[in-house]
């Protein structure tokens, strides 16, 4: 059993996907550094769906959106006065973590980016239906 595991592992989706993590790491902490943060909120960004998570902010959004997102936290919703996501940039980060990441991380990633999560998730699981439809 433990060798059919992974066998399994080597050949999953996830492999694929854990290949751009280490290119983009640099690119957050050089994100990162830029946005002045405290102690506490590094720790954050250091957890790895956080981390997951952030990399896709620092592909579709400016520094100072990334800051916002951060100094919010995951799960509170934008104040009226913050820069609103257009429905593009919801579609690019649903494809991007569609694309790139197992199912089983996919979950994480959007929550944790906090940003519209009721339309990021539909939208995630719209791609996922037609995708589903186009491998059957």
């Amino acid at each position: 059993l433990p060798e059919n595991i992974e066998e399994t592992a080597r050949s999953s989706k996830a492999n694929k996907a854990a290949e751009p993590i280490a290119e983009w790491k640099d690119e957050v902490i050089s994100t990162v550094a830029k946005l002045n943060l405290n102690p506490k909120q590094v720790r954050e960004l250091k957890t790895k769906s956080s981390l997951l998570a952030r990399a896709c902010l620092t592909f579709c959004f400016p520094s100072e959106v990334l800051a916002k997102s951060v100094v919010k936290g995951g799960n509170e919703q934008l104040s009226k006065d913050d820069s609103k996501l257009d429905e593009d940039k919801v579609d690019d980060i649903c494809e991007f973590v569609m694309a790139r990441f197992p199912e089983s991380e996919r979950k994480n990633i959007l929550n944790t980016l906090g940003y519209k999560v009721r339309d990021l998730k539909r939208k995630a699981s719209a791609l996922e239906k037609s995708t589903d439809a186009e491998t059957e």
